[in-house]
C-alpha cells in the first residue's frame, strides 16, 4: 500500500483538495463530526499511514515526512495518528518530524503538533510552542501552544497568556485569563482590570467566577 496514492484516494472521495480542508471547508455536512473516517477506505488509509512511519523511520525522504504530516491533519478528531507517533518515534525522528510540522499548510496537523510538543523531550521545544503563540495565522493553533506550554513551563506561558488576554479572538482572551487563574499569576488582576469591560459573555461568565 502507498499512502500517498490512498490520501489521493480519500481527497477525491472528500471532494476537496488539501488546501481547501485547510481552509476549513466541510465537504460532508450530512455525516458526523469525524466525517473523514466515514471514508470507506479509512482503514485501508490508516494501514498505509502505519507502514509510511516504518519506511520513514528506516530511510528518510521529505515526500514521506509530507504524506505523515498531511494524514496527521486529516485525522485530527480521533487523535490516533499522534498517539502513534509518540509512541513509535524517537528523539531525533520526533524533533526532524516536529520542526517540519510547525510550518505545515494545515493547520489541523499544526495544532497536534502544539501537542506532540507537550509530550516529547524536543530541546527547543519551548521556543517553537512560543513561535506558535505568536506567529501561526490560526487562532486555534495559537490557543493549543498556549495550553502545552502551559504544562512544560509554566512561568512562560503566564508571560504569553497575559500578552494575549487583549486577543481578538474571544476564546484566546477566555484561555489565558483561564490559565493566569489556573497558575496564580502575578498579572491576573492587571488582567481582570483589562477584562472588566469585555464584550464577550464567555469572558464576562469567567470573570464572575472565584479565582
Amino acid at each position: 500500500m502507498n499512502l500517498r496514492e490512498e490520501l489521493d484516494k480519500f481527497w477525491d472521495w472528500a471532494g476537496v483538495n488539501i488546501d481547501e480542508y485547510a481552509l476549513g471547508i466541510n465537504p460532508k455536512k450530512e455525516l458526523p463530526v469525524e466525517w473523514e473516517s466515514h471514508y470507506p477506505n479509512w482503514d485501508r488509509l490508516q494501514k498505509s499511514f502505519w507502514l509510511e512511519i516504518n519506511e520513514y523511520k528506516n530511510d528518510f525522504m521529505q515526500k514521506r515526512e509530507n504524506n505523515i504530516l498531511e494524514f496527521l491533519g486529516i485525522d485530527n478528531e480521533s487523535g490516533l495518528a499522534l498517539d502513534v507517533l509518540i509512541e513509535e518515534m524517537d528523539e531525533k525522528e520526533q524533533d526532524r518530524l516536529i520542526k517540519a510540522g510547525c510550518q505545515f499548510k494545515m493547520p489541523q496537523t499544526r495544532w497536534q503538533i502544539a501537542e506532540f510538543l507537550k509530550e516529547s523531550n524536543v530541546s527547543n521545544g519551548r521556543e517553537l510552542l512560543a513561535k506558535m503563540i505568536i506567529k501561526d495565522e490560526d487562532k486555534y493553533v495559537q490557543r493549543r501552544a498556549l495550553l502545552s506550554l502551559s504544562y512544560i513551563d509554566p512561568d512562560l506561558a503566564k508571560k504569553y497568556a497575559y500578552l494575549k488576554i487583549q486577543d481578538e479572538d474571544e476564546y484566546l482572551r477566555l484561555v489565558s485569563l483561564r490559565l493566569l487563574k489556573e497558575l496564580k499569576s502575578e498579572k491576573l488582576q492587571a488582567a481582570i482590570t483589562i477584562l472588566q469591560d469585555d464584550s464577550s459573555p464567555l469572558i464576562k461568565e469567567e470573570l464572575t467566577k472565584p479565582n
